[in-house]
Order: C-alpha cells, then sequence, then structure tokens
C-alpha cells in the first residue's frame, strides 16, 4: 500500500507518491488548473487513485508564522472534507510551511532554469511534505 501526499495551491497541486513498503517518497506531477477549478484537480487525482493502492493521504497543511490559520488554511481545510468523501480514506495534515521554498531553494541548487522550476516546485514540495512523514513511521 501507499501513501499520496498533495501540496494544494489554488491554481495547481503537486503530487508526491511512496514506494509500497513506504521508505522512498518520489515527486510525481504538477497538476495545474485554472484557479480553485477543483474538479479538474480532482479528475488528475483520481487516476493515482485507480492506478496504485493507495491507504492514506497526506495534505500539506499551511499556517501563519504566529500558529494562526490563514485563507489558504481554511480552504485546505475545506477541500479536506470534499478529499475524505471522494477517497474514503484517512488523511493526516503535514505542517508545510516553507515546504514551496525550500523546494524552489533545491531547484536552484540543481541548476534548473526558472521557467521549468514554476512547473517542478509543488510537486517536489509534495515529495518534501511526504518525506517528512515518512521519516515519523
Amino acid at each position: 500500500m501507499r501513501i499520496i501526499a498533495l501540496d494544494i495551491g489554488t491554481k495547481s497541486c503537486g503530487v508526491a507518491l511512496s514506494d509500497p513498503m513506504n521508505i522512498i517518497a518520489q515527486a510525481k506531477e504538477n497538476i495545474n488548473f485554472n484557479e480553485k477549478d477543483w474538479n479538474s484537480m480532482f479528475k488528475n487525482l483520481d487516476k493515482y487513485f485507480k492506478k496504485y493502492k493507495i491507504n492514506k493521504i497526506i495534505i500539506g497543511y499551511p499556517t501563519l508564522p504566529s500558529g494562526k490559520k490563514s485563507k489558504t488554511t481554511l480552504m485546505i481545510e475545506d477541500l479536506e472534507i470534499i478529499i475524505k468523501k471522494r477517497y474514503s480514506l484517512p488523511i493526516k495534515r503535514i505542517e508545510e510551511n516553507f515546504s514551496t521554498k525550500k523546494a524552489h531553494e533545491i531547484l536552484i541548487y540543481s541548476g534548473i532554469k526558472r521557467k521549468k522550476r514554476k512547473n517542478l516546485k509543488d510537486k517536489i514540495a509534495a515529495q518534501i511534505i511526504l518525506t517528512n512523514y515518512l521519516k515519523t513511521l
């Protein structure tokens, strides 16, 4: 069984997937969609749930540095309800502050050009979120 991690934004969703033994996190895809077009996002996510035996969903959960909720935090909470109904799997929130920033830094350090970084950063952020979760198992 695998674990999927999602780094959800208003226009894209980074996807990472664990190996069957839940040891390694692999960045899979940046799903791009029109702002808050959740149906498009879910249509793309569905293929992972059909192709792989997934038993848990990890969602990046952003909060403000003060620990308070932002508009994005509230959006993620609303989407979490929809995701739980749609896939009927346990969901775990993982603090994701700075995961996108760290992904961006990794891509710069790797020499990836600016244009390509935009299309990679969310899936790398999802991989970071999943890696952090897998370390706790």
